[in-house]
């Protein structure tokens, strides 16, 4: 007599649930890779549907890597070669160029030192901005060409001073303008160029210091003197070499 199984025992269930599993799982479901690792070749590709790819080690990647969307990095990233960057770029923290490298940016330069070159303009290590024949030093001293101003505030010019038409330069109580071909005014008086001669206001006198002084010019008129007695007046004379002396 022939033996006859019970088609309703768990045997059968246990193999359904494995046919199930089976239909219902991806190709390469709980599927591992060994030593040999893979290899994707002629022309083939690897597509990651609804889902993401972690990598724990390292990945490398010879040839071009083309991100679409947005790529997160984090930790620490060593980018070597040329890294050509193409629209925005947002960097949220400290920015750092480490020693010896240099950043660049159409004509800006920015070297790890500190001294940076924006086209024309540069500053140097230690502060000084120099631009063309304009150099400004961290002290406060200044060069504009052949005009120098120390870090005391003293101005050293080396060529003349030109002052146009209509131009007045003034210092204190001393005041330089171009009018009546040139002169100068003080606190009180003025001296005027041209036809030469001194106004003092509210001075009845005038001292002269130098033992002597010469007048190169065959005419001299002495006009609007003071009146004094003459026991007050000092004779005086000149010689035939055009010299004011003083008669004892």
């Amino acid at each position: 007599m022939s033996i006859q199984r019970n088609m309703n025992d768990g045997n059968l269930s246990a193999w359904m649930r494995k046919v199930d599993r089976f239909m219902n799982s991806s190709p390469l479901n709980h599927s591992s890779i060994g030593r040999g690792g893979i290899e994707v070749y002629d022309g083939g590709w690897i597509r990651i549907l609804n889902g993401g790819l972690e990598v724990i080690g390292t990945a490398t990647v010879s040839g071009v890597l083309d991100v679409t969307g947005t790529f997160n990095a984090s930790g620490t990233n060593n980018l070597s070669g040329d890294n050509n960057l193409t629209g925005p770029t947002t960097v949220a923290g400290d920015f750092e160029i480490i020693a010896g490298g240099i950043f660049k940016a159409g004509g800006t330069t920015i070297n790890p030192d500190g001294s940076a070159q924006f086209g024309a303009l540069a500053i140097g290590a230690d502060g000084k901005l120099t631009a063309g024949l304009f150099t400004l030093n961290p002290d406060g001293s200044a060069a504009f060409g052949t005009l120098g101003i120390a870090s005391d505030g003293t101005l050293t010019v080396r060529n003349d001073i030109n002052v146009e038409a209509g131009g007045k330069i003034k210092a204190g109580n001393l005041e330089i303008e171009p009018a009546n071909g040139g002169q100068i005014n003080f606190t009180g008086g003025s001296l005027s160029a041209g036809s030469f001669g001194a106004l003092l206001n509210n001075t009845t006198a005038v001292e002269l210091q130098a033992p002597t002084i010469k007048l190169n010019t065959s005419n001299v008129n002495i006009n609007s003197l003071p009146s004094k007695p003459a026991s007050e007046l000092t004779p005086v004379g000149i010689d035939s070499a055009g010299r004011l002396h003083r008669i004892a």
